[in-house]
């Protein structure tokens, strides 16, 4: 049976090789993928910017969105909001979908994130008291590192940072991570917490 499956890849791949010798084109398009087809790289504007920038911070934070999309508001994680938002996710798009966004709002639960006009996408943390605790308590650990727990390879990964340097305080709460957005993400910037 192996061998069966083997000799079937062999000869798949020599069809292939012998396709894209008589015909490179025909190969590329097969993967879907031409020459005229390269990607290209939009240069984006402040606003959209920003917009990506909210929506990936509200995905950081594991923040439920609220988006309106082909007629319907549609419930989602923040990573399908930042596909909607950035061109450069080519990959990802929907027929349809008018990409009209004039802001990203963050409000601390569904029940606010209701009477939006549909260009709006609402975001709030989401009620799982755990998940949020886990992004509050990393942010903790990472402003309460030392010096010595920053060192990497004999240099200072980052900064050491406190977060009155952010015009935050301790205990830094649910609330803050929507009405203090800005400066939590400034301070996880700073941090380099991506994931």
């Amino acid at each position: 049976m192996k061998r069966k499956i083997g000799l079937a890849i062999a000869v798949y791949v020599a069809l292939l090789i012998g396709i894209y010798l008589i015909n490179p084109e025909g190969v590329r398009q097969m993967f879907g993928r031409t020459n005229n087809e390269d990607p290209v790289r939009v240069e984006l504007d402040d606003r959209t910017r920003e917009l990506i920038r909210k929506a990936n911070y509200g995905a950081f934070m594991y923040f439920e969105f609220s988006i309106f999309f082909e007629g319907e508001r549609i419930y989602s994680a923040g990573a399908f909001a930042v596909r909607l938002l950035d061109p450069h996710l080519a990959n990802f798009s929907f027929p349809g979908y008018d990409p009209i966004v004039n802001d990203v709002v963050f409000v601390h639960s569904e029940a606010e994130s209701r009477g939006f006009p549909d260009n709006v996408i609402v975001a709030w943390p989401r009620d799982d008291e755990a998940l949020n605790n886990r992004r509050i308590e990393q942010i903790h650990r990472n402003v309460n590192m030392s010096e010595s727990e920053l060192m990497r390879g004999g240099r200072l990964h980052r900064p050491v940072v406190t977060l009155e340097e952010f015009g935050l305080t301790y205990p830094v709460t649910v609330a803050d991570l929507v009405d203090n957005w800005e400066k939590v993400d400034a301070l996880r910037e700073v941090m380099r917490l991506n994931h």
